[in-house]
């Protein structure tokens, strides 16, 4: 019987081997390398940047978002919110044909979530994966339009699930927000938010599955009247800063009730934001002349109204307005500032005061109340305390060019020549800075003279 010589076909067994682990393991690299491929070619296709846009059409922000069905798109709340509007377009990031953004249909603001409705013909959505599933170590791919390079899709693993999100370690920069994180099987199970600057890679997703629950309020929720349906859309385009839109809504939800309160009451909050102080004050007219009963329950009107005045310089009548709610909300510390502010306005400076010490008692971190009884304290000619609040307010906002020039007013007229000179100097600086072309020419004209009456 002939025997098997071993050493003599060591050789051919030894090459045989290194193929078929050559095939095993490249083989199945290859394979992984296919569908990371599949999976980038199916998320990109629903993928898309944003570009939000402001009133002259100029690009404010931009950012990422995902289709989740054949008409919504899931983005950050706060990549509208640095914008101020949802103004503005998408296209898909393998196609360059913008998409008129049609309007926004949710909002979770506690979780950073925003559903826009854009129509795009041919659209296959990302399926939601379950996000309670993930676990540290799970691989994710990452898809979206970092610093505006659209279309870009990185892998990492799931470093860990917290508190504030699904951290991973996948490549993610300013533009990505609003992206999808994928699973291996090509569902979505968050949406990337944040990105830690403090160390490498420190990456977070928001959990898929509030997507699923704010899409279910969305869907689930009972039909309510159109002008409520207005009134609540004006909300949400007041809380991202959108107020012209707000006000847009506001005045439909008043077309179709015209005694909706509330909704003149918030149509006269969006007005103050924008300066329109007339129109807010004949808003806020029209709230008590339409309900009566229900406004006096809501202070808020009283508070807009005082406002409102006292922009007009209706001081005495402001003073009214901010004593009825002070009355009733009596820690709405606001209420005592801008009723301070009032009296500053009648030259009542030291009743003032006492409001501002009531405003800075609930509200001790706010630069505005000690800006403003510096000023009625300058105006007593209490020059020292006055330095002391503005001191308070540099301490709170260092960039703040207008309490240094106040403060070396009430250093000037002290007679601390040298210590008004150098807040004066700071607060020129600082107001360039800022581009202040305004504050910048005014305080050097003060300086000039300044130092004019010096030589």
């Amino acid at each position: 019987m002939k025997q098997f010589n071993y050493y003599k076909h060591r050789s051919k067994y030894v090459l045989t081997s290194l193929v078929l682990l050559f095939v095993c393991v490249f083989g199945s690299l290859g394979e992984a390398a296919q569908d990371a491929s599949k999976l980038a070619k199916q998320t990109l296709a629903a993928t898309v940047y944003l570009e939000i846009t402001g009133t002259n059409e100029n690009l404010r922000h931009f950012g990422s978002g995902f289709f989740v069905s054949p008409t919504y798109i899931v983005t950050n709340r706060h990549v509208l919110l640095a914008a101020g509007t949802v103004k503005g377009t998408v296209n898909l990031v393998n196609n360059q044909k913008k998409y008129p953004i049609e309007g926004l249909v949710a909002i979770d603001r506690e979780n950073d979530l925003a559903i826009l409705q854009v129509t795009i013909p041919g659209i296959k959505p990302l399926p939601l994966g379950d996000s309670d599933k993930m676990e540290t170590g799970h691989k994710v791919y990452v898809a979206g339009n970092p610093k505006g390079l659209q279309g870009t899709f990185t892998d990492g693993l799931i470093s860990a699930v917290r508190e504030e999100g699904i951290q991973t370690d996948a490549a993610v920069s300013e533009g990505s927000s609003g992206g999808p994180m994928i699973n291996c099987e090509g569902e979505v199970i968050g949406v990337i938010y944040k990105t830690r600057m403090d160390g490498q890679n420190l990456n977070f997703a928001i959990p898929s599955n509030y997507i699923k629950a704010l899409l279910k309020k969305e869907s689930h929720e009972e039909p309510i009247p159109p002008e409520e349906k207005y009134f609540h859309s004006g909300n949400d385009w007041f809380n991202i800063g959108a107020y012209e839109m707000a006000i847009s809504e506001y005045s439909e939800a008043i077309r179709l009730k015209p005694n909706f309160a509330n909704a003149y009451v918030n149509r006269a909050s969006a007005k103050l934001q924008l300066g329109l102080y007339a129109e807010a004050l004949q808003d806020c007219n029209n709230a008590i002349k339409a309900d009566p009963f229900a406004v006096a329950v809501n202070e808020l009107v009283y508070y807009f109204r005082g406002r409102a005045k006292l922009e007009l310089n209706k001081y005495t009548e402001a003073i009214k307005d901010f004593d009825i709610i002070i009355d009733r909300a009596p820690i709405l510390w606001h209420a005592y500032y801008y009723r301070g502010k009032a009296k500053s306005g009648l030259a009542k400076y030291e009743m003032a005061i006492e409001d501002y010490n009531s405003a800075i008692i609930g509200l001790p971190d706010s630069a505005n109340f000690y800006f403003d009884r510096g000023s009625a304290k300058y105006y007593l000619r209490q020059y020292y305390k006055a330095t002391v609040d503005y001191k308070i307010v540099i301490a709170l906002e260092p960039d703040n060019h207008a309490a240094y020039f106040k403060r070396g007013k009430a250093y000037y007229d002290l007679g601390q020549i040298y210590l008004a000179e150098s807040d004066w100097e700071n607060a020129l600086k600082l107001a360039k800075e800022a581009d202040n072309m305004e504050s910048t020419k005014f305080y050097e004209v003060v300086l000039h003279e300044l130092k004019e009456k010096r030589r």
